[in-house]
């Protein structure tokens, strides 16, 4: 998959900014955000070693949105919504700003140990249950 997109460098560059820089991103459909976003600060030589993200991923903003999605670096690129056109910008998966929308980035990770196998109300072996 090959996507055109616009970095910008975080430090008030936005679209259409001298620093902002278009660039062409190939990628295995399944490739996650983390490895992208890692892939983009490894790979950018004007990055200063010290302010490297510990875990990067990506903020990007959809064409026409003002409204930008801090994306989880655990998704795939399929399932993140990152298309071609979007301009992106290379942060630290904690960098949660005001107005960001996070529908991407998980709350909460629940690991359930013990205890009956249901769901909604119903059981495993329930058949609308297990098909959603």
């Amino acid at each position: 998959m090959r996507l055109k997109l616009t970095l910008i460098d975080g430090d008030d560059a936005r679209r259409g900014d001298d620093r902002a820089r278009d660039v062409a991103v190939t990628v295995d459909i399944t490739a996650s955000i983390g490895d992208i976003a890692g892939y983009l600060v490894e790979s950018d030589p004007d990055a200063s070693r010290a302010a490297r993200p510990t875990i990067p991923t990506l903020r990007m903003w959809v064409p026409g949105s003002t409204t930008s999605r801090l994306l989880n670096p655990l998704l795939t690129v399929h399932e993140s919504g990152l298309r071609s056109g979007c301009t992106i910008e290379v942060v630290a998966s904690d960098d949660h700003r005001i107005g960001d929308d996070r529908l991407a980035v998980p709350v909460a990770l629940l690991h359930v140990t013990s205890g009956p196998v249901t769901f909604l109300g119903g059981t495993s072996d329930d058949y609308f249950v297990t098909r959603r």
